[in-house]
């Protein structure tokens, strides 16, 4: 779930991340449980953007964030169709320059969220949290704050779209020594545009595109109803990246790993070489110039002694990448008495 500290805002910290399927949830369980989640995030300021939106100096400090989020999911009998999560959310913050620095336990955020799923791949849903001003002096807001928002996310095929909208509605900020302050209230919007190279019951990379903007009102001096200067800003912020989703034997690709040996055991059957041979012929001839190739080119740069010593190796990378990226179509010539990848 997205969410940043407004202790990270003062700083200039950018919009927060996420990820495509950000908000992809089911309604498809029973039993509540719980789960842990972490963020660490680092941003350098030796450049901004001024007032213009052209980029200059800046302070030249760190800024270092992480997010702990315990969150626990359930239901309730009399909405069956919908899922809940109460959450909290504790930022950890460190800024450090030249001649500066600052860190502690910023401003926890306590809320949830609730969602359904109106089709197979389809999730909507709304969440909230407030942000309370307990953090450690150097980091808090000072500023009691709302954070509501809506989410939809769509799977279409391989291609997957998930979309936020709410806002920040910021109290009053109390501070020793200075005027009450109004600060301005945020509006944001985070887009991503993402497609599953893998099919999406069994995700492993998504290339993404992303979209964020947010627009912050002016800040007011609640004593002389002056407005402050350069307190409004308006940000828009473009960017691509790919979520990668590791978790062994997940995807069909750790499942043929772990078959390894056994394939490897069938390649070297004559009667199964043999159909191989026959029919994935242009798959063995790249296997084979890879085989007898790049040896004698690595014997010529030096990097083996002898074109004997590349060959022992060259023949044991043919076998893992014929194990490994070969599709799930291409291992029916396997006898039956050894296992598929995917068994």
């Amino acid at each position: 779930m997205c969410r940043r500290s407004d202790g990270c805002k003062r700083r200039r910290y950018p919009i927060c991340g996420k990820s495509p399927a950000e908000f992809q949830f089911s309604t498809d369980f029973k039993d509540p449980y719980d789960s842990f989640g972490q963020e660490a995030e680092w941003n350098n300021d030796r450049k901004v953007f001024d007032s213009s939106g052209k980029k200059a100096a800046g302070t030249g400090g760190d800024t270092f964030v992480g997010l702990s989020s315990r969150l626990h999911y359930f239901k309730l009998d009399a909405l069956p169709n919908w899922g809940f999560v109460v959450s909290a959310t504790v930022p950890e913050i460190r800024v450090q320059g030249p001649g500066f620095s600052a860190s502690g336990i910023g401003d926890p955020l306590v809320g949830g969220l609730a969602w359904t799923n109106p089709a197979p791949n389809t999730t909507v849903g709304m969440q909230a949290y407030v942000q309370a001003p307990i953090g450690a002096s150097q980091v808090s807001t000072n500023t009691w704050s709302f954070w509501p928002s809506v989410f939809v996310n769509q799977w279409m095929g391989n291609v997957n779209l998930d979309l936020l909208i709410g806002g920040i509605l910021r109290g009053t900020t109390h501070k020793t020594g200075v005027d009450d302050l109004a600060p301005g209230n945020t509006t944001h919007a985070n887009l991503r545009l993402g497609y599953s190279i893998s099919p999406p019951s069994d995700p492993f990379a998504i290339p993404f595109v992303s979209m964020d903007y947010q627009k912050t009102t002016r800040t007011v001096d609640k004593l002389t109803r002056v407005e402050i200067g350069g307190s409004d800003s308006r940000e828009l912020a473009l960017g691509a990246g790919v979520l990668f989703q590791l978790k062994p034997g997940m995807t069909s690709i750790w499942r043929q790993q772990k078959n390894l040996r056994s394939v490897v055991c069938a390649l070297r059957k004559k009667r199964e070489r043999k159909k191989y041979l026959l029919d994935r012929w242009p798959v063995c001839a790249v296997l084979a110039l890879l085989v007898t190739g790049l040896p004698h080119c690595c014997q010529r740069m030096g990097i083996f002694k002898n074109r004997k010593g590349a060959l022992k190796w060259m023949r044991r990378l043919s076998r893992i990448r014929a194990a490994i990226f070969l599709k799930k179509a291409e291992w029916d010539w396997l006898p039956e008495s050894v296992p598929p990848p995917w068994a």
